[in-house]
Order: structure tokens, then sequence, then C-alpha cells
């Protein structure tokens, strides 16, 4: 099953709470490690929280997150 298809299959406030559980706090669990990691790693990172809000939001790929991720008290 792809994400559109979780998604379209439960709630959005189920998918959302399944994202973070799943993905944002395995972001969160390693965050004292994180600090010095080269920037390379950081944007692979940056990138997987993109994906997260860009998946919750339903937002296409090229839009703008920042709002939203300030609206999800993400940054």
């Amino acid at each position: 099953m792809t994400t559109a298809q979780y998604r379209r299959s439960v709630p959005p406030f189920v998918f959302q709470t399944l994202v973070v559980a799943l993905v944002l706090t395995r972001l969160d669990c390693g965050n004292a490690t994180l600090s010095g990691i080269p920037a390379f790693l950081l944007s692979r990172l940056q990138s997987v929280l993109n994906t997260s809000v860009q998946s919750i939001a339903g937002l296409h790929w090229l839009a703008h997150i920042t709002d939203t991720l300030a609206s999800f008290h993400w940054l």
C-alpha cells in the first residue's frame, strides 16, 4: 500500500497520529545524538520531516511547507 492509499483509507487525525507515532518519534528519539552531524545527513532528516508534513497535509511536493510546519509546531 502506498502512503496515498493509507491516507484515503483512514480519517485524517488517525493518519497524522500514525505518522507521528511511526516517523517523528524516531527523529525525536535520537535528537540528542544528532547534534554536530554533517549537513548532508541533516538534510536527509529534514527531507523525512518535510515528506511527513506533505503527506499529512496533502500538499504537492513542490509546495512551500514552512507555514505548515509552523502550524504543526514541528519546527
